[in-house]
């Protein structure tokens, strides 16, 4: 771990990240676009399923796949297009047909990992796809609220709860998703974001409360990795308020 900035919030290298404990769960990348090689530099020694998902992924261009390790062998991969269902639309896009390709890998260590990557609505695989506590690690980086962006809100929560809004207008698209993320995050859960589309407390460095769960802050991961751009991005490690209660008991 490197010097503290004037803020005091540490700075991390990837390695810091790749030693930090993981629950057991799933790896979840939202709008995930090329960000295939972040998640598995800080994940992919201990996470062994992921999810990417973004609307631009093809079936006959997976230029995603030069994300993936170059040292783990591809054991098997299934493709299926479209995936049943109706045509997706989202705000600034034409309709497109889901598909799905999921790759099964070997890792030097001869364990087995799964990446599945979803042409599909980010929020409604989120929804769809995600039980209870079921992620481990969690990452959203390069969004925006523009045109190009999804205007999804993974990290943001209603703006009639939310007191760092001020009060702002939004557009009317602009979907929160924060109160479907949190119950899906596992207790211990590592939570990765550079901002975007987040709201503000996700971008200091004091823990606080939301959503059932207090947020500690970890430190702020400096990347100077050529390859996969340059940035801050800050990691999160989720402490759930109701770890100890029954799943049937929550909300009482």
């Amino acid at each position: 771990m490197q010097n503290q900035s004037a803020s005091s919030t540490p700075l991390l290298t990837f390695d810091d990240v790749r030693a930090l404990p993981l629950p057991s769960g799933r790896y979840f990348g939202p709008c995930s676009g090329d960000d295939v090689a972040i998640a598995f530099q800080l994940f992919g020694d201990q996470c062994t399923d992921f999810l990417f998902c973004d609307q631009r992924y093809s079936h006959n261009q997976p230029e995603y796949l030069a994300g993936l390790p170059k040292d783990w062998a591809r054991i098997e991969q299934r493709e299926m297009y479209p995936l049943p269902g109706p045509t997706r639309t989202w705000w600034y896009s034409r309709s497109f047909r889901a598909m799905s390709r999921t790759d099964r890998l070997r890792r030097p260590d001869l364990s087995v990992v799964t990446a599945e990557f979803r042409r599909d609505l980010a929020h409604e695989v989120l929804v769809n796809e995600f039980g209870p506590r079921s992620i481990s690690c969690f990452l959203h980086v390069g969004d925006s609220t523009g045109e190009g962006g999804s205007d999804l809100w993974f990290l943001g929560a209603s703006r009639a709860h939310d007191p760092w809004s001020g009060g702002d207008p939004e557009p009317e698209r602009a979907c929160r998703l924060l109160s479907e993320l949190a119950p899906r995050l596992a207790d211990g859960a590592l939570v990765v974001t550079d901002g975007s589309n987040t709201d503000h407390p996700f971008m200091e460095s004091e823990p606080f409360e939301r959503c059932d769960v207090r947020w500690e802050p970890v430190g702020v991961l400096e990347d100077r990795e050529p390859s996969i751009g340059w940035g801050s991005r800050h990691v999160w490690r989720v402490q759930r308020l109701d770890a100890g209660v029954p799943e049937g008991d929550r909300g009482r």
